[in-house]
């Protein structure tokens, strides 16, 4: 097997193409969301998820003040979405009003819901945890609900509905097909 060297700034490339999110959150007034790639679960019970949120981001900032976001989960229906939360600035403008993005009320949260998503992770801050200049944010969801017919068998259906998976720049996968 002949081998090639990956840059280590692209490492991430090979393993964080899980399913894209968007965070949604407000300050208590204007609502922000912000597409984010490396998002992982680090516990079944209680649920909680590691997010990788850059500090400069309005999403960040709302997060830290009020405690609360969810973690929508969008389709490949939703990239335009995607992309638009991916590549606007909350600090500037509502970019969400802005681009015509729905927002729905939460129940058990301060942070709205975005309609063009399927599911629905209401969460509290838990905590961040620093590495070199590196932060990531520790969520603990207490609502979660998702469109019906989203799951099949006890698992996301992601031939009826595929999530879209950063690769970098503006690449995305889509699933291909479940097995098992």
């Amino acid at each position: 097997m002949e081998l090639e060297i990956q840059k280590l700034r692209e490492a991430y490339r090979l393993i964080g193409h899980g399913p894209t999110v968007l965070v949604s959150t407000t300050d208590g007034n204007v609502p922000n969301a912000c597409a984010v790639a490396w998002a992982t679960p680090t516990s079944k019970e209680p649920p909680r998820f590691a997010l990788r949120i850059g500090e400069s981001h309005k999403t960040y900032k709302n997060l830290m003040a009020t405690g609360s976001c969810v973690i929508n989960i969008p389709t490949a229906d939703a990239m335009d979405t995607v992309m638009i939360c991916g590549r606007k600035s909350g600090n500037d403008s509502n970019k969400l009003s802005d681009a015509g993005i729905e927002t729905l009320p939460s129940k058990q949260v301060q942070a709205p819901r975005l309609a063009c998503c399927v599911a629905f992770l209401e969460c509290k801050l838990i905590g961040e945890l620093q590495l070199d200049g590196t932060s990531l944010t520790l969520v603990e969801a207490v609502l979660v609900e998702y469109k019906k017919g989203l799951m099949k068998d006890g698992h996301l259906d992601i031939e009826k509905h595929p999530t879209l998976h950063h690769l970098g720049g503006d690449r995305f996968s889509l699933p291909g097909s479940t097995r098992g």
